[in-house]
């Protein structure tokens, strides 16, 4: 079941989940290895897949701050919720930035609604 976290509005970027073992995302995994690597707290366009994506998680929880370390509603402790429910070697993180920070999922290849629609989770980043 797909599930939508905080309020959609006009933000900087979108945060999807996606599961690796499902036929369409494992078939996407050329075009998404295409996407900038996740690093930071930034709101780019990128990927993270597996065990990667826990790393970057944790990271972004360390980066940042304060409120978003004890907080269980930011980026980082979603991901890292995904990672257990999927399991870590299954999850796919992607984010796209809607000012084309990083680039675009289109420029990989990758249709926004078609990752929108498989995806597990989808997160607004302000």
């Amino acid at each position: 079941m797909k599930t939508r976290q905080g309020f959609v509005s006009n933000s900087s970027s979108s945060s999807f989940i996606l599961d690796l073992r499902k036929p369409l995302v494992k078939g996407w995994l050329d075009d998404i290895k295409k996407l900038p690597k996740a690093e930071g707290t930034g709101r780019y366009t990128c990927k993270a897949i597996g065990k990667d994506a826990v790393r970057y998680a944790k990271e972004w929880i360390e980066e940042a701050g304060e409120y978003y370390a004890e907080s269980q509603d930011g980026l980082g402790h979603w991901i890292l919720k995904w990672a257990e429910k999927l399991g870590e070697n299954n999850i796919v993180f992607l984010r796209e930035s809607d000012e084309d920070m990083g680039g675009n999922f289109r420029d990989c290849g990758l249709d926004y609604k078609e990752i929108s629609n498989a995806a597990e989770s989808e997160m607004e980043y302000h």
